[in-house]
């Protein structure tokens, strides 16, 4: 029972019962009340008419013989009658009544056959100081209303009563919607992180839920998955660097060149883990406090001239495209950084005399970065792959470079909001970043 009652879905249920309850008998009884009221109102309306009727009549100067001559012309028993003298005593009339005040009031009455009834009472002061009343039987008009309260407190139970299994329901739906996601969550806790949340087809809340948990484990898995193939990567790459180092210290003080390799073999191992803190920072999330609104067209044309010298020198050619006025909300060393990688990418893996293009431009609402170039190229299987971490095509492996360029540019693509592409520029490679114009 602590559980039950420590539900959420049990205390939405017995809230939602106690708030249908509550709304039926405030409307039922505020009608009650209304009707109550309006049915005084005509009653006192009525007796109202027939003391002005009476008060304004002839023969008052025998208050007795008036009354009892009007009890003759109004013999339908409508109302009844009781005249008091100034010591409240009662002088005439056919209506035993109690010494009424002045205006009106409901009394109990009772009747020839010693039945208590309900009366309406209004009472006047004559000019003779005596005072005259006029009852109306209040009776039936509180059995009509004791008629009204039955149907109105059984409709009141069975709106209850089908409340209560609203409720009951409400909490097993609930319950049900929400069972498919604990099940999920329980089932990654105990390692099996494939499992999804079934999600309908509806599109109501719970489903929209439902596709934002599995938005967040496939985020996960996804960072897990980079985790393991990092480590794996890291281990795999990092053995031949290391063994290198202990051949060349092994050299040291008998070989010419040991103390120098040792040091670039030191660098390059630097260079590595550089690269994947680096990588690791942009894909940990939190980027975009540090975002700012960056007139790229003006940031790649840096980007293009400061680097155009180290293409000259590697005997390549370079030249640029880059459409003005191109604005983006991103990080400014970022997205620089993300343009050299491309540029020293093509550098680096086409031979002397390869032309090399970056292009800048916008669409309707994104925008286009691409470094092209008329080399070799790669085969259409291998340009999936330029993206992973640590993967060198067949061709790269005599050159420099740990494989993490490329996925320096896809990590920083997707901070921004955009994605990466390898195409063939037909003959050479292109590689575009496609970037929102909000930037994310």
């Amino acid at each position: 029972m602590a559980s039950f009652r420590s539900s959420a879905a049990y205390r939405i249920a017995v809230t939602y019962t106690v708030i249908c309850a509550w709304t039926i008998l405030l409307l039922g009884a505020g009608t009650w009340f209304v009707a109550d009221r309006e049915i005084r109102r005509e009653r006192d309306q009525d007796i109202t008419a027939e003391l002005d009727r009476i008060a304004r009549g002839p023969g008052w100067e025998n208050a007795k013989a008036a009354l009892r001559q009007i009890q003759v012309e109004r013999g339908d028993g409508r109302f009844g009658y009781a005249l008091f003298d100034a010591r409240g005593r009662q002088i005439g009339g056919d209506a035993d009544l109690p010494r009424p005040r002045s205006g009106f009031e409901s009394a109990s009455v009772r009747d020839d056959k010693g039945s208590q009834r309900s009366m309406r009472i209004g009472t006047i002061v004559l000019a003779d100081g005596t005072r005259l009343a006029v009852a109306s039987d209040h009776s039936e008009l509180e059995e009509v209303k004791k008629k009204i309260l039955v149907p109105f407190l059984a409709a009141f139970c069975s709106l209850l009563a089908i409340n209560v299994l609203g409720g009951l329901w409400l909490r097993s739906y609930l319950l049900n919607r929400l069972k498919p996601i604990t099940a999920t969550a329980d089932a990654i806790v105990t390692g099996d992180i494939e499992w999804r949340v079934p999600v309908a087809s509806e599109g109501d809340e719970f489903d929209a839920a439902g596709r934002a948990f599995n938005l967040m484990l496939d985020r996960i898995a996804g960072l897990m998955e980079n985790l393991r193939q990092v480590s794996s990567d890291i281990a795999h790459d990092l053995r031949k660097p290391l063994i290198r180092l202990l051949l060349q210290t092994d050299r040291l003080g008998r070989t010419d060149g040991a103390e120098q390799r040792v040091l670039e073999l030191g660098d390059e191992m630097l260079m590595l883990f550089t690269s994947i803190l680096r990588i690791a920072e942009v894909e940990g999330g939190g980027l975009e406090r540090s975002f700012e609104l960056i007139e790229l067209s003006a940031l790649m044309e840096e980007v293009a001239e400061s680097f155009a010298p180290a293409l000259v020198d590697s005997d390549h050619a370079m030249d640029w495209i880059i459409e003005p006025d191109i604005d983006i909300v991103g990080n400014r060393e970022l997205l620089a950084q993300l343009a050299t990688n491309l540029l020293d990418n093509a550098r680096i893996h086409t031979p002397a005399g390869t032309e090399i293009l970056l292009r800048l431009e916008s669409e309707m609402t994104t925008l286009r970065l691409s470094v092209e170039d008329n080399g070799p190229g790669v085969s259409e299987e291998e340009r999936p792959k330029l993206l992973q971490r640590f993967y060198r095509s067949e061709a790269s492996r005599t050159t420099p470079g740990n494989g993490l360029g490329l996925s320096l540019v896809a990590a920083v693509a997707r901070a921004h909001g955009g994605s990466v592409s390898v195409e063939s520029a037909d003959p050479g490679l292109r590689i575009v970043v496609t970037l929102p114009r909000s930037g994310g």
